[in-house]
């Protein structure tokens, strides 16, 4: 991938959302809990703002949801007052009117690799596979380890789609598990 490759533009924009999601768990007090939660709304915008300008506003939508399933799993993810703050107010509950992201995201991820390759798909497929790369489980959270098979399935499938060899094609890390 090129530095002018559209993809590499979409991770450089959504560092700031995957900072404020790594934030998150630090969040203890109500006042840090709605700072945290107003750096990640404040970032996800930016992002959808700015990847819009490039790729239209359907892929950065499209792309936008999957740093908000990422927000609220992190989020929820927490035992504590950020879980306890969050589930009542999720991202995607406020955004799409459901809590159904856990299974949306993995629907919305085939459906673009089903597309045919451009700019547009690619950047909102490259951000599915970020969350995933991120620790998205979603529907696949059971810890089993027929769960972790289906990740890395789905993992290598949003690979395969994107033509991305090895996991050091888009540089990222896993977020820590908590709670």
């Amino acid at each position: 991938m090129s530095s002018t490759d559209p993809r590499v533009e979409a991770l450089r924009l959504a560092a700031p959302v995957v900072a404020a999601i790594e934030a998150l768990p630090q969040s203890r007090d109500g006042a840090a809990l709605e700072r945290g939660r107003a750096a990640v709304v404040e970032a996800i915008d930016a992002f959808t703002r700015a990847c819009a300008q490039t790729t239209g506003d359907t892929a950065a939508r499209g792309a936008a949801y999957a740093l908000v399933a990422l927000a609220d799993e992190v989020a929820m993810r927490v035992d504590g007052p950020l879980r306890d703050f969050w589930k009542p107010r999720t991202l995607q509950l406020e955004r799409y009117g459901d809590n159904r992201a856990g299974y949306g995201l993995f629907t919305r991820k085939a459906a673009l690799e089903a597309e045919a390759a451009a700019p547009p798909r690619d950047v909102a497929l490259a951000i599915y596979v970020l969350a995933l790369e991120l620790g998205f489980e979603g529907r696949h959270a059971d810890g089993a380890s027929a769960g972790a098979s289906a990740l890395e399935r789905e993992l290598a499938a949003g690979r395969r789609a994107l033509a991305l060899g090895s996991p050091e094609a888009t540089t990222v890390r896993a977020l820590p598990r908590t709670g």
